[in-house]
C-alpha cells in the first residue's frame, strides 16, 4: 500500500496529519472524484485491487488516492454507519471517458466489500443498490417522507438515489 500511495503524491513522501491540514488544498482544474466509505478491515484488499486495475488498464491516474480513517457512527445514511471506517477517494484529471470507466470499475471493486458512496460525490447507483447497503434505510425513508411528503426538497440525483 505505501509504495502505490507514495506513487501518487506530487513530493513523493508521505503525510500522516489532521484532515484540514492534509487536505485543504486548493484545486484549480475542474476534476471529478468518486469516494467511497469501507470497512476499515478491507483496506489492504482494495488498495491491492485498485493498484491492479490501474496497472492493468493503464488508467492515466493524475491525482493522489486520498485515504482516511473515521469512526463508526449511528447516522441512517451516513457511510460510515455502525463500522469503523476508511473513505478512499479516487480522482482524475477531466477526462470524461476516462473518469467515467475508472469509476465504473472502481465501483465494482468498492461493491465487493460493501462500500458506501459519498453522498455528494460521483457515484452511479441507484435506490436499489443503496437500499442494500444502508440497515436503517426505511427508517430515513418514513422521516423524509413525515418531514417532505410532496417532495419539494427533491431533483433528479434524489429522486435516482432516494427514489420517490
Amino acid at each position: 500500500i505505501w509504495k502505490l500511495c507514495k506513487l501518487t503524491f506530487r513530493d513523493r513522501e508521505g503525510r500522516v496529519d489532521r484532515s484540514d491540514r492534509s487536505f485543504n488544498i486548493s484545486v484549480v482544474i475542474k476534476h471529478p472524484e468518486l469516494e467511497y466509505c469501507v470497512d476499515r478491515k478491507y483496506i489492504v484488499q482494495i488498495m491491492k485491487r485498485i493498484e491492479r486495475l490501474i496497472k492493468e488498464k493503464n488508467y492515466p491516474i493524475n491525482f493522489p488516492l486520498e485515504i482516511r480513517w473515521v469512526h463508526s457512527d449511528d447516522i441512517d445514511l451516513s457511510p460510515s454507519y455502525n463500522r469503523e471506517s476508511c473513505y478512499v477517494t479516487c480522482c482524475t484529471y477531466n477526462i470524461e471517458v476516462i473518469s467515467q470507466n475508472y469509476f465504473h470499475e472502481l465501483e465494482k471493486i468498492f461493491a465487493e466489500f460493501e462500500g458506501r458512496p459519498h453522498w455528494g460525490k460521483t457515484h452511479y447507483l441507484s435506490e436499489k443498490d443503496l437500499r442494500k447497503l444502508y440497515p436503517r434505510w426505511d427508517n430515513f425513508k418514513s422521516i423524509r417522507k413525515l418531514l417532505d411528503p410532496s417532495r419539494t426538497f427533491s431533483n433528479s440525483y434524489l429522486d435516482r438515489t432516494l427514489g420517490f
